[in-house]
């Protein structure tokens, strides 16, 4: 059953989460969180003001919650989706760093001169 179908008091009882889900498994392609937000809004019926007022909280959710996974640029998509396998080469950008050469280490040896020396000196 689509979301639009749905009657008003039971998709006001729905999380941000709920309703994010259910929105991305609909549309079966990643889509930004800006858009995400704002169809949860316009689905709800909600303000511009009250929606943006709970994007923090639901911008954490969907990084806590481990039914979604950010695709870079601000896309989320569902992890069921991706194959682990996949996860990897869609998500991880490869950073090449310059390594630096490991400094050698002298060690210092110590010298005693002997020669400014004169045993019998000392005795």
């Amino acid at each position: 059953m689509s979301l639009r179908q749905l009657p008003k008091e039971e998709l006001k009882e729905m999380s941000f989460i709920e309703l994010a889900e259910q929105i991305l498994e609909e549309k079966k392609q990643v889509t930004s969180f800006q858009d995400l937000l704002a169809e949860i809004g316009a689905i709800l019926g909600l303000p511009k003001e009250e929606t943006e007022s709970k994007m923090i909280q639901f911008y954490t959710d969907l990084n806590i919650d481990g039914r979604f996974i950010s695709l870079g640029d601000n896309t989320w998509g569902l992890r069921a989706w991706y194959p682990v396998d996949q996860i990897d080469e869609e998500v991880t950008h490869t950073v090449k760093t310059k390594r630096k050469k490991a400094k050698v280490v002298e060690e210092e040896e110590d010298f005693i001169d002997g020669g400014n020396c004169d045993v019998t000196d000392s005795l």
